[in-house]
């Protein structure tokens, strides 16, 4: 691995540790809502440090795995593409 390879490759791994450590979190609801359909998702409750967990919120697991990916998808392409070629 070369040096751009590893600048990528710890860019990706601080980011994805952001990510990791505040969390998007929502606020499940516990009953139904008059006039809204269930299949609604739940509020938001935005983001919150992991270790300070906001009461009966839960992590936002679809949010959480888009943003990993929007991280890990880049972070692979530009390991690949400042790979060295062998002649």
């Amino acid at each position: 691995m070369n040096r751009k390879q590893l600048i990528c490759l710890w860019l990706g791994i601080v980011v994805v540790l952001a990510v990791v450590l505040y969390p998007p979190w929502y606020l499940p609801e516990r009953r139904p809502i008059p006039g809204v359909p269930q299949f609604v998702e739940p509020p938001s409750t935005g983001y919150t440090w992991i270790f300070n967990l906001p009461n009966g919120s839960s992590v936002d697991l679809p949010r959480f795995d888009i943003q990993v990916g929007i991280v890990l998808l880049p972070t692979a392409g530009l390991i690949l593409t400042f790979r060295t070629k062998r002649s």
